[in-house]
């Protein structure tokens, strides 16, 4: 039996889509305090592209992860093969992150009514 805790790598989508429609920090503060708990044990991190995805704007998803403490970590060259490999297959994998935009997509959160 291992004594080694697992580690899981966040996606951006887990804070943005979480931010902007699932747990709201006004609707469910313990989402988001979990979260930090697990970046300050290590349980959890972001691979640095994904924090430059949601950090480049200055939205309040982007200050929550600055304070936040999860830890960032680079992107080794395997996973940067791998990402050319996925992209060089398929380049429409490309537009999954707004680049153009250069936004998270989270700066909306309160500001969408529901119908």
């Amino acid at each position: 039996m291992s004594t080694t805790a697992t580690t899981y790598c966040l996606d951006a989508n887990v804070l943005i889509e979480a931010w902007r429609r699932y747990y709201s920090p006004k609707f469910c503060p313990d989402y988001w305090e979990v979260l930090k708990e697990l970046g300050i044990r290590q349980r959890v991190f972001l691979p640095e592209l994904v924090y430059e995805e949601i950090t480049r704007t200055e939205d309040d998803l982007s200050k929550w992860l600055k304070s936040s403490r999860i830890p960032i970590r680079k992107t080794s060259a395997s996973v940067i093969g791998c990402l050319q490999s996925i992209y060089a297959h398929n380049p429409l994998h490309k537009n999954l992150v707004d680049s153009v935009k250069g936004r998270s997509l989270a700066g909306s959160v309160g500001h969408r009514s529901r119908n």
